[in-house]
């Protein structure tokens, strides 16, 4: 949502605060000291963001949960669903490359990572909530399925997928339940 110029003109300002030799670069020495600054001036807990309200599901690695915001920003959603995932077990590295994948993507039959904290124990994933369940229990749900529907369904899935691969990003696990 921000122009290049105003991209520029951050990159600059925060450029020059990590300079703090005003030699128009930044070294290795200058860069430790910036970045350990911007984080521990910007560190914010799971806890401080979100308020844990319900049990949503439960799978092998990880815990999904209903949360409200705890200060929502205008035009952001006011509850969100939040995924635990256990790193025991779990492949960091693919993890951490499936998120900031993740954190790239905007369509709107995705549903949409909004925010990630990470602990020692847990990979905490903050994402759009999708009340009424997956795909595969609302099928279950119906008698009978409209030809029209299944039509604008598969529209949307293949909007998605197309989405997808042309961000170079292969679903590897697509099926009504995800």
């Amino acid at each position: 949502p921000f122009d290049e110029e105003t991209v520029q003109e951050f990159a600059k300002v925060e450029f020059d605060a990590a300079d703090t030799d005003k030699d128009g670069l930044v070294d290795f020495d200058e860069f430790v000291e910036y970045y350990n600054s911007y984080i521990s001036q910007n560190r914010r807990s799971f806890e401080d963001t979100y308020k844990v309200t319900a049990h949503l599901g439960k799978g092998a690695f990880a815990t999904v949960k209903k949360a409200s915001v705890r200060s929502p920003a205008e035009g952001e959603p006011s509850e969100v669903a939040v995924k635990r995932i256990q790193k025991a077990g779990v492949n960091m590295k693919l993890m951490h490359n499936e998120v900031s994948i993740w954190g790239m993507l905007d369509h709107p039959h995705l549903v949409r990572l909004l925010d990630a904290f990470e602990t020692p124990d847990e990979l905490i994933l903050v994402q759009e909530l999708m009340e009424g369940g997956d795909l595969f229990e609302q099928l279950r749900k119906l008698d009978r399925f409209a030809e029209s529907s299944a039509q604008r369904l598969a529209a949307q899935i293949i909007s998605a997928v197309a989405y997808l691969h042309s961000n170079g990003v292969v679903h590897c696990d697509l099926k009504p339940s995800n």
